[in-house]
């Protein structure tokens, strides 16, 4: 795993033929950035962009999930269990996602790429491999710094500090190795503006099938 430097600024190009899988796929914690920097990063390399909160629900109810039964099962056992009996669907969307959108640059939800079972996470292992590049963001590079701010951008921007039922589901995002082992680059932004975080998201871009 690299840790990605500045780099130029990149030019718009057309979606590569022969993809297997999509150029770049973003993962990393809660508040990290992933949907705004790769939204404007399929921008600037001219290609779809695709967020898996905004279009997962689909995928989860294939098999026999939606964000409803999610609801319901957290008023039922908490949230920390539910999102446990989640896992397989969170697994089965990341792998249909990523077929389903070669070329594209992806962005995943912070849970699909957090798992207990490890079956679900070598699934969704062998699923992003198919991506020409896995890019973690971070806003820091030391781990009390990126909690601290990745925090109050929950709580001003979705009202959330992510401490359920006595569980702190942003560091436990934040300090999972599974989401390191997933990465190809690590990228981190600091205080940097979001057009430069995207320019340096769209230079890790290249072919799936790694």
């Amino acid at each position: 795993m690299r840790q990605t430097r500045p780099v130029p600024a990149v030019r718009p190009r057309p979606r590569p033929g022969g993809a297997s899988g999509p150029l770049l796929v973003l993962v990393g914690p809660a508040a990290c950035g992933k949907s705004t920097a790769g939204e404007a990063a399929a921008r600037l390399l001219g290609v779809p962009f695709v967020d898996a909160d905004a279009v997962g629900e689909r995928y989860y109810r294939e098999v026999g999930w939606d964000l409803d039964r999610l609801v319901g099962r957290v008023a039922e056992v908490g949230r920390l269990a539910a999102e446990r009996e989640w896992e397989p669907a969170r697994a089965h969307a990341v792998g249909r996602l990523v077929a389903d959108h070669p070329g594209a640059v992806v962005a995943l939800g912070a849970g699909h790429t957090t798992y207990e079972d490890p079956a679900h996470r070598e699934a969704v292992r062998a699923a992003l491999a198919t991506a020409g590049a896995v890019v973690l963001l971070l806003p820091a590079a030391g781990r009390d710094d990126a909690l601290r701010v990745l925090r109050a951008r929950a709580v001003a921007t979705k009202g959330t500090d992510w401490v359920r039922d006595g569980h702190d589901f942003l560091a436990g995002w934040l300090d999972d190795p599974g989401v390191r082992a997933l990465a190809t680059d690590v990228l981190v932004t600091r205080d940097e503006q979001p057009a430069r975080t995207a320019e340096r998201v769209a230079a890790t871009a290249r072919p799936g099938g790694r």
